[in-house]
C-alpha cells in the first residue's frame, strides 16, 4: 500500500532501488537515489563519526528536495 501511495521513493544505494523495482515493478519510475550523483553508503557497523557524516549527507539532499 505504501509503495502505491508514494509519489516518489528515495533510496540511499542503487541496490535498494533495484530491490524495490524487483519487488514492486510499478514503483520503478518513481524510485530514485537520494543523491543523484551516486550512492550514500550505509554506515551500519561504522564509527559514530561515519553515522554523523551520513546523517549530514542525507539532510543536505533532503533539504535540496524540499526547498
Amino acid at each position: 500500500d505504501w509503495v502505491d501511495w508514494a509519489d516518489r521513493i528515495y533510496v540511499m544505494e542503487e541496490i535498494h532501488r533495484v530491490a524495490i523495482a524487483d519487488r514492486f515493478p510499478q514503483a520503478t519510475r518513481k524510485t530514485q537515489l537520494l543523491d543523484p550523483s551516486g550512492d550514500i553508503p550505509d554506515p551500519i557497523g561504522k564509527s559514530a563519526a561515519t553515522y554523523a557524516a551520513c546523517l549530514n549527507t542525507i539532510r543536505t539532499h533532503l533539504s535540496r528536495l524540499l526547498h
